[in-house]
């Protein structure tokens, strides 16, 4: 499975077009990877992210690690991974790494624009 989510995540970061992802619940491990992927982010209110590979004894590593640690930044990176510490989607988007958060009726409409 880490590797698919490398692969998925390979593509989305070299498409030739703008993306655009649509959270909307969890995302978790591999679907925070993906989500660092996107172009542009938009989130529901509450949504959560956090990455639990070391609570469950699996390598957190390759290219969607080092996304991670690049939007993250070193230190938030390290406790993001090696602490499993639960991000709020608010809290990420005053962070920088959410272009936006809004209620989840209004998420697609979000997305599209």
């Amino acid at each position: 499975m880490p590797r698919l989510i490398g692969r998925v995540f390979d593509v989305l970061a070299n498409l030739d077009q703008v993306t655009i992802g649509a959270i909307n619940g969890y995302a978790v491990g591999g679907g925070w990877s993906i989500a660092a992927a996107f172009d542009f982010a938009i989130a529901v209110e509450g949504a959560e992210f956090w990455v639990p590979e070391v609570d469950l004894a699996v390598a957190y590593r390759g290219a969607p690690a080092i996304a991670l640690a690049a939007r993250l930044g070193p230190w938030r990176a390290k406790e993001a991974i090696l602490i499993c510490r639960h991000y709020q989607a608010e809290e990420l988007f005053a962070m920088g790494l959410l272009n936006r958060v809004v209620k989840p009726q209004e998420l697609m409409r979000a997305a599209r624009e």
